[in-house]
């Protein structure tokens, strides 16, 4: 219960953080979206659906987690679905399809400093891993029960491996055009500003996931302190809310959408 593991309320809190950072984005760009019906409106979209995915993804796992933690759940319908393990099935799920969609506004944004077949590629692992992280999960304890663990590994590893790849070119695109646009003589402050904290926001969300990356080392470990404390993944948590308010700062601040409109 959280009052055994204190660093259960820090892990909710930071869900909780992101996912109301991640809905005022959405919101605002979906107002955005609707008053101005212009050549920014394939990004807006891309960045309307990575900000829904992300708020329900924290959305769901905090949720799952006080859920589990309240009521004492050990399985969802049948002893096969494991609560929380269903929280962290769809909240990567979710998480995988705003990497597609971040993936494109990306592209849109930095053009061919994105290779193609590296575009091509995480685009197509990070669509695939949904519907196998699902069929994992719901059939995977009937059809192959001894070996889920490692099946359900292959996934997970795909999934946090493109995540990585993608926050860091990203971040790294959004630093090296902010570094050509600066020699300009005409550069705009706002823009530039802009890019630099689109850059910071793929630092971000990198960290965020090696967060989690560490929670899941944490519970190989046979150090009992560290199986039981959830502080990485509320630092993974709070990482992603940094990183969604540095997206609003570098996307969606209303400086910014002035001189787009």
């Amino acid at each position: 219960m959280f009052d055994e593991r204190p660093t259960q309320w820090i892990q909710l809190f930071g869900s909780l953080l992101s996912a109301f950072f991640a809905f005022v984005i959405f919101g605002f760009l979906a107002k955005r979206k609707r008053l101005k019906k212009n050549e920014d409106t394939k990004t807006l979209l891309y960045m309307e659906i990575v900000a829904f995915c992300l708020a329900f993804a924290a959305l769901i796992d905090g949720g799952f987690l006080f859920t589990n933690e309240l009521f004492g759940f050990e399985y969802v319908i049948i002893e096969a679905y494991e609560f929380v393990n269903l929280g962290s099935y769809l909240s990567f799920s979710l998480n995988a399809l705003s990497n597609y969609f971040l993936l494109a506004f990306a592209k849109e944004i930095y053009g061919e400093q994105i290779k193609k077949g590296l575009y091509i590629t995480l685009s197509i692992i990070q669509l695939a891993v949904i519907p196998i992280l699902l069929f994992v999960y719901f059939l995977g304890p009937f059809l192959f029960a001894e070996i889920l663990a490692d099946v359900s590994l292959i996934p997970f590893v795909a999934h946090i491996i493109c995540s990585i790849v993608i926050y860091i070119v990203y971040s790294v695109n959004a630093f090296k055009l902010r570094k050509v646009m600066g020699r300009a003589s005409d550069q705009d402050p706002i823009i530039h500003k802009a890019l630099g904290d689109l850059g910071v926001t793929g630092i971000f969300m990198l960290l965020a996931v090696l967060s989690f990356i560490t929670h899941e080392v944490f519970l190989m470990t046979e150090i009992a302190l560290l199986k039981n404390e959830a502080i990485s993944i509320a630092f993974g948590w709070i990482f992603g809310a940094i990183a969604a308010f540095f997206m609003y700062s570098g996307y969606v601040s209303p400086e910014l959408m002035k001189r787009r409109t």
